[in-house]
């Protein structure tokens, strides 16, 4: 079967370029929407989408480019991930786009790559915990960001709700 990857252009409503991404998924508009409202702090997109617009609901999405991917995972991922960085390179000139990305998708130097693959690989990349979670640095970081994030929103509605019963 013939793999297909995309690389795509996010738009706000006021027609401006926001944010690039690349995918194989025909569905990554609708995934977007739903991590945004699941959760609207998780990435620059999502809290500039809810504090200027509520949400992504009016946010669209354009396809700049349709490639044929190779059978082998990785060079697929690969392809798919430098195209993706040309196109931002592009676009940051473009007066339409004022992109939200800052980091590029993978690093350009064949042996800084290989480096940090190395690195990510002795830092628990690719490896599971007994309940199937992710052990890498970053998986674990971010879940235990999540869990800090969640905690302070919780006191901060625990502090409203008694704020309003003390006013009663």
């Amino acid at each position: 079967m013939v793999k297909t990857g995309r690389i795509y252009l996010i738009r706000c409503p006021a027609g401006v370029g926001r944010y690039v991404g690349s995918t194989e998924s025909p569905g990554r508009m609708h995934s977007h929407r739903s991590s945004c409202k699941a959760d609207p702090a998780s990435c620059p997109l999502y809290r500039y989408a809810t504090e200027h617009f509520g949400d992504l609901s009016d946010f669209t999405e354009e396809t700049v480019a349709t490639l044929t991917l190779p059978d082998n995972d990785e060079e697929a991922k690969t392809l798919l991930r430098s195209l993706e960085g040309l196109v931002i390179r592009a676009l940051r000139s473009d007066p339409t786009v004022s992109l939200l990305n800052k980091n590029n998708p993978i690093a350009e130097n064949r042996r800084l790559r290989d480096r940090q693959r190395a690195w990510r690989l002795q830092h628990g990349q690719g490896q599971v915990d007994e309940n199937g979670r992710s052990m890498s640095y970053m998986a674990v970081a971010s879940r235990r960001y999540r869990q800090q994030r969640r905690e302070r929103m919780q006191a901060a509605r625990a502090a409203a709700v008694q704020a309003v019963e003390e006013s009663e």
